[in-house]
């Protein structure tokens, strides 16, 4: 037990000595930890973190962290830089006075930093989206489907849920990679099924992306491959707005799978 001991202190020894060259520290040593958080929203390029001129991570997509600084002094400054030129988009210094140090919640477009996504305002009695699928999908042009499952209950059975076989429709075509799609009007569910219960009726969707060019779905198999799109129920007077980034992960056994993000849902008005 006591060489396990005296062998800590030695290997502690060898590592401050490391941090030494000619009697000046070469790490300098932590004063505080302070806490740190931040939140926003990247797209068209990778933003990189900085610390006192030392990278720490990138982000893209979602850009989430909460966690703490190490000051190695009274202040250190933030940097994230645009990683396909190193252009500086946003510098912030941080104190160790300060209890909380905390970015304020921004948007990246892959060319300027603002506070917020801006997109246009609900229209009563119009369901609107547009979308922008990220440059991994090439350059073909990118359809939707939706795959419609309609149901109704029975309640003298012992499951009431009776379901009828899925349908499946075009929804938007031609949409082009890279680029924000102008916003298109999603139409209730009955204009584009025919509901086939005379009466009560309920429907459950997916949206499946798929390359216009070859049919093929982008993702490693069907299953990985839609995502949740609000449609509007027929007669309606309420109005929605939706703004979809679709990018394609890895999961863990490195399959693609579709990651989509409403961004009317991330930043509220």
């Amino acid at each position: 037990m006591k060489l396990y001991k005296y062998s800590i202190v030695l290997i502690f020894g060898m590592l401050l000595a490391a941090c030494k060259k000619e009697g000046t520290l070469l790490m300098e040593p932590v004063s505080a930890y302070k806490p740190f958080s931040m939140v926003g929203y990247i797209m068209g390029d990778t933003l990189e973190q900085y610390f006192d001129g030392k990278k720490v991570r990138d982000f893209y997509g979602l850009a989430q962290f909460t966690g703490k600084i190490a000051f190695q002094g009274e202040s250190t400054e933030m940097e994230l830089r645009k990683k396909s030129t190193g252009e500086v988009m946003y510098k912030q210094t941080y104190y160790a006075a300060n209890e909380d140090n905390i970015m304020p919640k921004f948007f990246f477009d892959g060319q300027s930093m603002a506070e917020r996504y801006t997109y246009r305002d609900v229209e009563p009695g119009k369901y609107l989206s547009n979308f922008y699928f990220d440059t991994q999908f090439g350059t073909d042009p990118v359809d939707l489907i939706v795959e419609v499952q309609e149901y109704y209950f029975d309640w003298s059975k012992d499951d009431p849920f009776v379901y009828f076989d899925p349908v499946t429709v075009p929804l938007f075509s031609g949409l082009k990679p890279g680029q924000w799609s102008e916003y298109l009007e999603i139409p209730p569910i009955e204009e584009l099924v025919m509901p086939q219960h005379p009466s009560e009726y309920y429907f459950n969707t997916q949206v499946f992306v798929k390359n216009a060019r070859t049919g093929e779905f982008y993702a490693a198999k069907k299953d990985l491959s839609w995502f949740i799109l609000a449609f509007p129920m027929q007669g309606s007077s309420e109005g929605r707005i939706q703004s979809f980034h679709i990018t394609l992960k890895k999961n863990g056994i490195w399959q693609n799978y579709l990651s989509t993000r409403d961004l009317v849902q991330f930043f509220p008005r």
